[in-house]
């Protein structure tokens, strides 16, 4: 992995920790804009910190965590929301996906 891909990974995790309520909220946001009813924030689950303050901010709302391996490339910069039929049972799919190379 290139050393400044390493460091815009480490400032996501960074982002999480620091701004929970934010990233969360953003989902919101996301859901509501595409008419999602469940959202779905992916981390690594090495990323005790940001695990840990992402689950707090989702209390009380339809957002929820789903721990990822550790793989590369898991997450990057950019997150894509997915609505679903309103018939469907499955959470709203939100995936980081790479604009860069």
């Amino acid at each position: 992995m290139a050393p400044s891909a390493n460091r815009l990974l480490h400032k996501d995790a960074a982002v999480m920790e620091h701004y929970a309520a934010d990233v969360v909220r953003g989902v919101e946001l996301s859901m509501a804009a595409t008419g999602a009813t469940d959202g779905v924030i992916g981390i690594k689950a090495k990323k005790k910190k940001a695990v840990e303050a992402i689950e707090e901010a989702c209390k009380g709302t339809r957002v929820r965590v789903q721990l990822l391996g550790d793989f590369y490339p898991a997450a990057t910069n950019t997150i894509s929301s997915i609505p679903l039929p309103a018939n469907s049972s499955r959470p709203l799919a939100c995936r980081s996906t790479s604009a860069r190379s």
